[in-house]
């Protein structure tokens, strides 16, 4: 697993891919069966390595984080409010970072996003 992080403390580890979008890169993973869907997607607005500020409404030299989860008729929305990604190393054909957010759903219910890193997250 390359992208593993603790979502208040409940470990998550997946296999993620590495998007190189205009003007960002998206480290992204996601798993559906049937009605059920999962997905996080972390968007570091810019091309460089350095540290990057979560921001709900991310722009230039910021970040975005959602965790997205649909549970049959249940959906929950978790946008990264504040925290920072730190993009450590960009290859070739890969990257590297760590994380920590401090998120909220659609409810308004807080999330601490700790212990997160993507190592060598493919194209």
């Amino acid at each position: 697993m390359n992208l593993c992080f603790k979502m208040d403390g409940t470990s998550e580890s997946h296999n993620a891919t590495w998007k190189v979008l205009t003007n960002r890169y998206r480290v992204y993973w996601e798993e559906s069966s049937g009605s059920n869907y999962k997905n996080t997607e972390l968007d570091i607005y810019g091309t460089a390595t350095g540290s990057y500020t979560i921001s709900s409404n991310p722009s230039a030299g910021q970040a975005g984080f959602q965790y997205y989860i649909k549970d049959g008729s249940t959906t929950k929305n978790i946008q990264g409010q504040s925290g920072t990604v730190e993009l450590t190393n960009i290859g070739t054909n890969d990257i590297t970072g760590k994380f920590t957010i401090t998120a909220k759903d659609d409810a308004g219910k807080t999330y601490e996003v700790t212990e997160g890193n993507f190592v060598a997250v493919p194209k």
